[in-house]
């Protein structure tokens, strides 16, 4: 089995003269010895390999403050010491010597190391790691794994696997225990022909950056070793194995174990606008405005009549907005209006009013003028989450919230008696081809009943298929 490095970072741990003189602090059986044996060299070296693989995806994985995606390995990240216990006994020794022989360093805050303080999953005092050297644009190099029990680590797959402290799972329902195991039971990802497209992709240059390969690579990776399933504290969204996987490798899902199957995913549309609108309706609220931004969200495309409703109604703006958000063409980049309206709902008011460049920041004062009842709710929701100490989560916990009512509450139990084998995607369900009809009219069901007559729209699109499994 290969693990894949960047080529610098191989060289660095393949140099024949990288232990010399390097004394271990407790490996094995004695309190410290040098690395001379070849093989205790090649232990140790391959240990080496492993933890470095496990820092690459934690990094790539990994986001900034402001919900930004990593883009480079000089990037922090805080390593879940479990993981790498799993997969490497003495893995401590073998941290002090990647940080002796400075390829990876420690994050520091006023010349101290800084610790996690144990959010998101991970456990407190667990330290923040990064790369030294610069390993953007590097060839990446196949590296096998050969020691028979770090072998068995890597190829043994974990069922729940869980980053959630023990205090803060949520309990899984007899529906969802038993969607859990129907799940894992029929339903597998072909991750060998996975992980080939993905490095046959980065050598023909379709990630323009090394994280993003990493990013996509490393769900595909840990599909192959372990597995979870579980529910997000407080608003009960349900991540698991699938939903992690990138776009680009939905074409290696297998159900029923039968390859090649055309495959389909019923996806909402606009569902966060809608979502937020829908609830604002609910809760009673019947203001002018309100209604018209509900109305544009049942449109087929909500983010370019969105845009085009603002240019319509504040030419003055026109051209401004049109800088950022039309294409070469002339027309809306659908693409890049979605893009900032998904910020708007993470940020404060004022960082939308001040961030993100002139048509960015224009767009949102357009949006607010327009729609005061929507965005008020945002910058409000997203005020007082900061304001309790959670960070910019109100509009998240709420929406996701919603969200997990229909498709985890709603659908889920009835895909399970109707006997419909289907991946739950947060707002998307992938499913068989023949499969998602049904679903989408109980989907259509699910909104209604929870929100009342209207529903959105909700599209069925092609998983594509580049090669053949």
């Amino acid at each position: 089995m290969n693990i894949y490095l960047p080529e610098s970072l191989y060289n660095q741990l393949n140099d024949p003269n990288i232990f010399k003189g390097y004394i271990t602090k407790g490996w094995k059986t004695k309190p410290s010895q040098e690395i001379k044996t070849d093989t205790l060299q090649r232990n140790f070296r391959e240990s080496c390999y492993i933890i470095c693989h496990i820092i690459l995806m934690d990094i790539a994985m990994g986001q900034t403050k402001e919900g930004k995606a990593n883009t480079s390995f000089n990037q922090h990240a805080a390593v879940d010491s479990r993981e790498l216990n799993y997969y490497v006994r003495r893995y401590k020794d073998m941290l002090d010597f990647l940080k002796a022989k400075n390829i990876i360093g420690v994050l520091k805050k006023k010349g101290r190391e800084s610790y996690s303080a144990g959010n998101n999953g991970f456990e407190p005092m667990a330290k923040r790691y990064y790369f030294i050297g610069e390993l953007e644009g590097q060839k990446l190099v196949a590296v096998p794994i050969k020691g028979k029990i770090r072998l068995k680590k890597l190829t043994e797959k974990r069922l729940n696997r869980t980053y959630q402290n023990k205090k803060e799972e949520v309990p899984l329902t007899k529906a969802l225990l038993k969607y859990r195991d129907i799940l894992f039971s029929r339903i597998s990802l072909n991750a060998d022909k996975a992980i080939e497209y993905a490095i046959d992709k980065y050598e023909r240059g379709g990630y323009d950056k090394i994280t993003k390969f990493y990013r996509a690579y490393a769900p595909v990776f840990r599909f192959r070793t372990s597995t979870y399933f579980q529910l997000e504290p407080f608003v009960c969204r349900l991540h698991h194995s699938f939903t992690g996987l990138n776009n680009d490798y939905r074409q290696f899902l297998v159900f029923d174990k039968v390859e090649g199957q055309k495959l389909v995913e019923v996806d909402v549309s606009a569902c966060n606008p809608f979502l937020l609108a829908a609830h604002l309706w609910k809760e009673g609220n019947r203001d002018k405005n309100l209604d018209t931004f509900f109305n544009l969200t049942v449109k087929q495309d909500f983010y370019t009549e969105i845009f085009r409703y603002c240019i319509q109604h504040t030419p003055e703006m026109s051209e401004v907005l049109k800088s950022k958000y039309f294409d070469s063409e002339g027309g809306v980049n659908r693409k890049a209006v979605k893009t900032s309206i998904n910020k708007f709902f993470n940020r404060t008011g004022e960082a939308n009013r001040t961030k993100g460049g002139e048509a960015e920041t224009t767009f949102y004062k357009v949006l607010f003028q327009h729609f005061p009842t929507v965005f008020y709710e945002v910058e409000r929701l997203n005020a007082e989450s900061v304001k309790e100490g959670h960070g910019l989560t109100g509009v998240y916990d709420l929406l996701t919230g919603l969200e997990s009512g229909v498709t985890i509450d709603y659908v889920v139990p009835r895909i399970l008696k109707k006997g419909i084998l289907a991946i739950t995607r947060h707002d998307g369900i992938i499913c068989l081809e023949k499969d998602a009809k049904a679903i989408e009219d109980l989907m259509v069901k699910g909104f209604e009943e929870i929100f009342g007559e209207e529903s959105p729209v909700i599209k069925i699109k092609s998983i594509k298929q580049e090669v053949s499994i």
